[in-house]
């Protein structure tokens, strides 16, 4: 089922996504097997940011995050996810939603939606 056995990175970060809405904890468990073997792959922090929110775990999501936002700041789907981390209506929050308000990216639809919420969050912090 898995090309290359569950030992490698992409398959456990497949794995994870697999797994993620029936099995969030084992999705956290098998992403962070993957960033272990692969800590500079952004796909596969971004696999994990995603299971750490899948369970309310925002800080846990930004931490995870931070290093490949850091190194690809203008990966659209970096700072989507991180501004879902960090939707507490924090200014951080709105600066990445308009920064990427106008690229096109597989989760488009999805910020679309955001920057309403944030704004009605309780204003600029």
């Amino acid at each position: 089922m898995l090309k290359g056995g569950p030992d490698q990175p992409e398959a456990l970060n497949n794995l994870a996504m697999l797994t993620l809405e029936r099995d969030p904890d084992g999705a956290i468990t098998l992403a962070e097997r993957a960033v272990v073997m692969s800590p500079n792959d952004w796909r596969m922090l971004d696999t994990l940011a995603l299971a750490l929110l899948r369970k309310g775990r925002a800080a846990d999501a930004a931490r995870a995050l931070a290093p490949a936002w850091q190194a690809d700041p203008g990966n659209p789907t970096l700072s989507f996810r991180l501004a879902l981390a960090e939707t507490g209506g924090t200014q951080r929050a709105r600066r990445l939603l308009l920064e990427i308000g106008q690229r096109s990216f597989p989760e488009h639809a999805e910020a679309d939606a955001l920057p309403a919420e944030l704004l009605r969050a309780g204003g600029p912090h």
